[in-house]
Order: structure tokens, then C-alpha cells, then sequence
């Protein structure tokens, strides 16, 4: 299916973004391609908010989720210190 829909947009580049799903999902795609006998130039580009990719030193996303802990962390702050003995907890991925 997703040959025909290369075939019929014309598109002979793909760049997947993302990490072990999309990844996953990356490579059926590429086979329905290569089955299909098209030629379309794929390019896998990792992103992973964990940054545990050992060739590189930042990945896509790792910011945004230490900007996004940061907020959760400091709107939780704020609770917390509106209330005597207040406990806070703040769950992360």
C-alpha cells in the first residue's frame, strides 16, 4: 500500500524521524518500496529523549524533555512550598 502512494505523489525521498517504533515502522515501509521495485532514497535519522545513543552526543528530543521535566519539576515547586510540609512528587519517563 504505501508503494502505491509513493508511485502516485511522485515522492522519491523519505526521511524518518524517530525512535524504536517509527524505526520499526520505517523498515516495513522500505520493504513495501523495495517490493514494489521503486526508487525512493530513505534516510533514518534516530530521536530518543533518552539520549542513549553511544555515537552521538545529543539526539533529537533530549532537550525538549529536560525543558519539559524542568516545568513539571518547578510547577511542582510551587505547589509545594503554597502549603506547609507540602510533598511533592513528580513522576518522569
Amino acid at each position: 500500500m504505501q508503494g502505491r502512494s509513493f508511485r502516485n505523489t511522485g515522492i522519491n525521498q523519505a526521511y524518518i524521524i524517530g525512535g524504536d517504533g517509527t524505526q520499526i515502522g520505517a523498515s516495513v515501509i522500505y520493504k513495501e518500496v523495495e517490493r514494489c521495485g521503486l526508487r525512493v532514497s530513505a534516510a533514518k535519522i534516530l530521536k530518543t529523549i533518552e539520549n542513549d545513543i553511544a555515537v552521538i552526543d545529543k539526539s533529537f528530543g533530549f532537550d525538549t524533555a529536560v525543558e519539559e521535566a524542568q516545568r513539571d519539576i518547578n510547577a511542582t515547586h510551587v505547589e509545594v512550598v503554597s502549603f506547609e510540609n507540602g510533598i511533592g512528587i513528580v513522576k518522569l519517563m
